[in-house]
């Protein structure tokens, strides 16, 4: 027994389809017609667009403070050398080298995750959703730290514009977390 809507294979003495909802009334056979399953709305367009800018974003964010850093940390050792030989006052430490580089590493693999997030979650895979929604819980706990020190500086577009980011992905968790746009995801 198959949906006449959809097409999707039916239990027998099934009265509505499990996945799209059509009332059952005769029994039918396979579907004649190529059935097209695109339920692709404007709402996955834009969540899919989101992911993407922001891990592209983030991934050319990592990569130019891989490259400033790595330039400044050579250039600080030429001036730091120079300066050291001076006066004895070493400029530099190997340590926040170390830290700056798994962060910017740390950075690089969660643009790239935001990136994949984007296409499972164009693609309608569950693993995209599920993705999609961690990487951007993470982003609202990072976010709203950022947001609890710029309080303390006060700065005020900064301020605006991680509000903005964590009330924007807290929308789009709660849109992917929904049980019918769950049932969308295969």
């Amino acid at each position: 027994m198959f949906c006449p809507n959809c097409g999707k294979v039916l239990e027998e003495g099934a009265y509505f389809c499990p996945d799209c909802g059509e009332r059952i009334t005769a029994v039918s056979q396979a579907p004649s017609f190529p059935v097209k399953k695109d339920y692709k709305n404007l709402s996955f367009v834009i969540v899919s667009i989101y992911l993407a800018y922001n891990g592209i974003f983030t991934v050319l964010l990592s990569s130019l403070g891989s490259i400033l850093t790595y330039g400044i940390t050579v250039l600080g050792n030429a001036i730091g050398g120079a300066f050291q030989s001076y006066s004895g006052v070493r400029i530099g430490n190997k340590f926040d080298d170390f830290i700056n580089a798994i962060f910017l590493s740390l950075l690089l693999w969660y643009g790239i995750g935001l990136i994949a997030a984007a296409y499972g979650t164009w693609r309608l895979f569950r693993w995209g959703r599920v993705l999609a929604v961690v990487l951007l819980g993470i982003s609202i706990v990072l976010n709203f730290s950022l947001f609890t020190i710029d309080q303390i500086r006060q700065s005020t577009f900064l301020t605006f514009s991680i509000l903005i980011i964590i009330i924007v992905n807290i929308f789009i968790i709660s849109y992917l977390s929904r049980a019918k746009t769950i049932k969308l995801f295969q």
